[in-house]
């Protein structure tokens, strides 16, 4: 297997992303969403519908084995949750 050296864009971007974690951001507007609402996860809500289907279709019986990251998705109710 072949290392491949990050591009130094990359880098940049996850120490903003890092720093954005942190220190929150502005917005376009000029608001500064703090650290703690900076990613809380709601942008993706939009897709846990189709995220369901895909589940279903394909009848996946455990989403921990299709990811190397470990996470509770016992405590969400994707019955509440709805796509534009």
């Amino acid at each position: 297997m072949t290392k491949k050296k990050l591009s130094k864009e990359y880098l940049n971007n996850l120490e903003n992303y890092k720093k954005m974690h942190l220190e929150g951001y502005k917005l376009i507007d000029g608001r500064k969403r703090n650290p703690n609402n900076a990613y809380d996860g709601k942008s993706t809500l939009i897709y846990a519908k189709l995220i369901k289907e895909i589940i279903r279709k394909n009848n996946i019986k455990s989403m921990l084995d299709l990811t190397p990251f470990r996470f509770d998705i016992t405590s969400i109710d994707s019955s509440d949750l709805s796509l534009l």
